[in-house]
């Protein structure tokens, strides 16, 4: 919440949350798939590193992964995030009945 050019007013300001990679094309392009890749492989290390088998660790780094790539396809881009910072505010009523 910060406070709006008009300062009697509170703005309440909602933006995505980041993915663990770069960028959302990390988990939807082909092009980077040795990277999706290595990723995985690194989880994998870091949770052999702290104790778990080498089966639980590869099971547990592709859950992240999948989780990871569901929400990519639902992340706007960079592109479609700055356009949205442009958009006008939206009074409560209605995000309300944006997400009803």
């Amino acid at each position: 919440v910060g406070a709006d050019a008009d300062s009697t007013k509170q703005v309440l300001y909602m933006q995505q949350g980041g993915l663990t990679l770069p960028d959302v094309s990390y988990y939807t392009d082909s092009a980077h798939a040795s990277k999706l890749e290595a990723f995985t492989t690194f989880m994998v290390n870091v949770l052999v590193m702290v104790g778990a088998s080498r089966e639980e660790a590869r099971a547990s780094a592709d859950s992240v992964v999948e989780v990871e790539s569901a929400l990519a396809a639902m992340h706007l881009s960079h592109e479609d995030e700055r356009a949205a910072r442009s958009l006008p505010p939206l009074s409560v009523q209605q995000v309300s009945r944006g997400m009803a």
